[in-house]
């Protein structure tokens, strides 16, 4: 890979990682009802542990959107339930919710490249 395009790779996991942050964020701040602060912190650092994996595994273990996606899912939902008494259910609820958020939005702003 060229270094012009590791550059824009980079930038474009960054966005992708910035909405995915911002958008989950909201969720948590709707459904989960806690501080802001500690919302949005933890959701950055949720989707800085998932985030990097599942683009390494899409872009160059070539793994399917719906099997990762759902690995996602489980993965920040035990994440969540483990920093919020939700019980492991709602976790995952929450994380579903916040994962076809930003997917959704994902496809929204990148469905033409």
């Amino acid at each position: 890979m060229e270094e012009g395009q590791a550059l824009s790779l980079l930038a474009l996991l960054a966005e992708a990682f910035l909405l995915t942050a911002a958008s989950e964020s909201l969720v948590y701040l709707i459904v989960l009802r806690r501080p802001a602060s500690r919302l949005v912190l933890s959701a950055v650092l949720i989707n800085a542990l998932t985030n990097p994996l599942a683009n390494y595994a899409h872009l160059y273990l070539h793994a399917g959107q719906v099997p990762l996606e759902a690995a996602v899912v489980l993965c920040e939902g035990l994440l969540i339930s483990l920093l919020f008494p939700t019980g492991l259910k709602q976790g995952i609820a929450v994380s579903l919710a916040a994962n076809m958020l930003s997917a959704g939005l994902g496809l929204l702003v990148w469905a033409g490249e």
